[in-house]
């Protein structure tokens, strides 16, 4: 998901259409896969406070767990480079800041409905600069650090969720 406004998706060239009528598509997926996550690029050119007003309250009502935001960069030889108006700076700084906030907030959110519940992770390496210390996955995305004096990595482990840490991570417990 680049944008949710069909005009701009087709001067993108992005060969899909904005067919989800309020929300019903993510409810159905949300079953099966909790943590959905989306790529967001704010500041096409021409993208007006409306469109990324319209993007940003669709975001919100769908409560993804964490969207990666991006601020258009002009990328000379495409046709957006000589599109106008182009956004500057500032304004795509302050849209991707929002974003950013709103995906922050959710995903605590949704983490804190997690804590308490056992899953099964991925674990995929030590932490850095910390010993006996882990991280992985949960199959729902949610990134895990476990202490351990057993080698874990590349194992698959059952965790119960313990604390939402700051560095961006869900405590577990073995």
């Amino acid at each position: 998901m680049k944008t949710l406004n069909t005009l701009k998706l087709k001067i993108m060239v992005r060969a899909f259409r904005i067919r989800i009528k309020n929300g019903e598509v993510f409810e159905d997926i949300a079953a099966d896969y909790p943590a959905l996550t989306t790529d967001i690029i704010v500041g096409f050119p021409g993208e007006t406070e409306e469109e990324f007003e319209e993007t940003r309250k669709f975001l919100e009502e769908i409560d993804l767990y964490e969207m990666h935001v991006f601020k258009y960069s002009i990328r000379k030889g495409t046709k957006a480079a000589d599109m106008k108006p182009q956004i500057n700076d500032q304004i795509k700084a302050k849209r991707s800041n929002v974003l950013l906030e709103m995906s922050k907030q959710h995903q605590k959110e949704f983490e804190t409905k997690q804590l308490g519940m056992v899953k099964e992770v991925l674990i995929e390496e030590k932490m850095h600069g910390k010993d006996h210390y882990y991280t992985g996955h949960t199959k729902g995305y949610i990134k895990v650090a476990l202490d351990s004096e057993e080698p874990l990595e590349n194992k698959i482990v059952k965790v119960k969720l313990r604390q939402i840490l700051d560095d961006g991570y869900v405590l577990a417990e073995g």
